[in-house]
């Protein structure tokens, strides 16, 4: 009811009747409250004369082309060993998973919209797939700094380059097009709360004591053994004295962990960064 609510009413704080007469936690009450700003799926949905219940069905397809565009992707990149090794982690990691077994959140559209400008260097696609996966959840935009690094990474050739080099738009036309997609979301999101009067709700945000021995596990639950190969990748970078690199990946991973240990959902929150697995 309150996601086809909000297809219908975007950009609108949410009326308290919806909560009335409703079993709902503390959790699920601050979840809704933040929706307000994640209005894609539900104002798609309602264009399209379809309410909330029928996206279970949609999600099973953005699964499946999440899951065709991975194996794209790691084909493109890997041997055929490696890429077949590297399917079977990713099917067995949560940000796979979590498509095929919730409905609620809507992450995994967001998850397809990173992987979709990973795999094709369309710096207009690239903007707007930041811009709209913004709108499924801000954590996408958080997520996108990877992006900016894997382009970067692969428009450089992995060679160390020059700082002045880097501000050549030519040559690294993809990797500025990641940066302006996230300016081009913070920009609309700061100008949607300014000009319709709308707050962020800030309850149960916030990294307390509740939380310390928890966000570990989330940590680990997400990424499993995969683990191995981010530290993999910043001991490659350190041997190799990639410092540009190294940099990018630290605060791009730093920031993912940090947001997603504002909240109590840690899981599916660190899960937008399995971009740097890619890497």
């Amino acid at each position: 009811e309150v996601i086809d609510w909000i297809g219908t009413h975007p950009f609108q704080n949410l009326p308290e009747h919806l909560f009335v007469g409703k079993v709902l936690s503390e959790g699920d009450q601050s979840h809704f409250k933040k929706r307000i700003f994640r209005p894609l799926i539900p104002v798609t949905l309602h264009t399209l004369g379809l309410k909330a219940k029928h996206y279970v069905g949609i999600q099973f397809v953005v699964g499946i082309l999440f899951v065709v565009l991975l194996i794209r992707f790691l084909s493109k990149h890997l041997s055929s060993t490696a890429s077949v090794l590297a399917t079977f982690m990713f099917a067995n990691l949560f940000v796979t998973k979590w498509t095929f077994f919730d409905f609620f959140y809507h992450d995994p559209l967001a998850y397809l919209l990173l992987l979709v400008i990973l795999n094709f260097r369309n710096p207009l696609l690239i903007i707007l797939g930041i811009a709209l996966g913004g709108f499924v959840d801000e954590r996408a935009v958080i997520g996108s700094s990877a992006v900016v690094l894997w382009w970067f990474w692969q428009e450089s050739n992995a060679q160390k380059v020059a700082i002045s080099e880097v501000f050549s738009i030519k040559r690294y036309s993809a990797t500025w097009a990641a940066v302006v997609g996230i300016l081009l979301f913070i920009v609309l999101r700061l100008y949607i709360m300014s000009s319709l009067g709308m707050q962020t709700d800030k309850s149960m945000l916030g990294f307390d004591a509740n939380q310390y021995n928890s966000f570990p596990m989330g940590l680990t639950v997400t990424y499993e053994c995969a683990w191995l190969l981010l530290i993999g990748a910043v001991v490659g970078m350190v041997a190799k004295k990639d410092w540009l690199y190294l940099l990018i990946f630290i605060v791009s991973a730093l920031g993912i962990v940090a947001a997603g240990s504002l909240v109590l959902d840690f899981s599916r929150s660190y899960a937008y960064g399995f971009v740097l697995l890619l890497f």
